[in-house]
């Protein structure tokens, strides 16, 4: 037990500490949880016998099993999990800038404006603008070109809520190429420095 709570405290405790905890980052935990929960149940469940042990681990086994998964389920989960939903509809309707992401691949690397999405985005390298190196950048449209090109980003992601990334867009322009606008999001792509090749 001493094992399992020292190397759950080894993830948890940074986990709490981000900037944005998310329950995604808790997924190397999960095995050691798994370990802990059939060992607490064994222990637990060593004095019943018969059906009333079989009860008892079952009424626990779900108790523990169900703790990291939130109990407020729209029920969208269950359609996709059963087949009766496809993924993709799911995420569309949950994500408006979902489609936006077939533009796309592993070998983009993508700035991030507002937006949080960086689960279901395929490119390589994702920055979101509250993390180093982006926000180091400010609002300087010069410092922008210089990194762009120096971190070699192909995309930009902006969503409506970065307001204050509104000028320097604007003074972007000549770097970037409008490519799709999904609901609250628009994707650009970062055309190359002029006189330079790609």
């Amino acid at each position: 037990m001493l094992f399992y709570l020292a190397a759950a405290l080894a993830v948890l405790l940074p986990w709490y500490l981000l900037y944005d905890p998310s329950v995604r980052y808790l997924i190397p935990v999960y095995p050691l949880y798994a370990v802990f929960a059939v060992e607490g149940l064994r222990r637990l469940t060593r004095d019943f016998s018969g059906r009333m042990g079989g009860l008892a681990g079952g009424a626990l086994a779900v108790a523990a099993l169900a703790f990291p998964v939130q109990f407020g389920s729209s029920g969208d989960e269950w359609k996709v999990a059963f087949g009766a939903r496809s993924w993709e509809e799911s995420l569309a309707d949950r994500l408006p800038e979902q489609p936006l992401w077939h533009h796309l691949g592993p070998g983009d690397r993508v700035v991030f404006l507002a937006e949080r999405d960086r689960l279901h985005c395929p490119a390589g390298i994702a920055y979101r603008s509250e993390w180093y190196p982006v926000n180091r950048w400010g609002n300087d449209p010069a410092r922008w070109r210089e990194e762009l090109t120096r971190h070699r980003i192909t995309h930009i992601v902006v969503r409506d809520e970065a307001l204050d990334r509104a000028p320097l867009i604007g003074a972007l322009r000549d770097r970037l190429e409008l490519v799709e606008r999904r609901g609250p999001a628009v994707l650009y792509r970062v055309l190359p420095e002029p006189g330079r090749r790609p």
